[in-house]
């Protein structure tokens, strides 16, 4: 599902951006998705780290 945006602009023009739509995901996250298959683009180091910091917000993982 995709978020549709319209803006209006001058000149009686509209711009339509379409955005894809990832429920519950970070926005900085969904910036890194192919367009086309929904996959992250990021290397294995930085997957591990996404997934070591919800760990550790969802309290899965402890800190000290």
């Amino acid at each position: 599902m995709a978020i549709t945006q319209t803006v209006d602009i001058p000149a009686n023009r509209r711009l339509t951006i379409q955005e894809p739509d990832y429920v519950g995901e970070c926005p900085e996250c969904a910036k890194h998705r192919d367009p086309e298959t929904g996959e992250l683009r990021f290397n294995a180091v930085t997957l591990a780290a996404l997934q070591e910091t919800s760990d550790i917000m969802s309290g899965k993982k402890m800190v000290k």
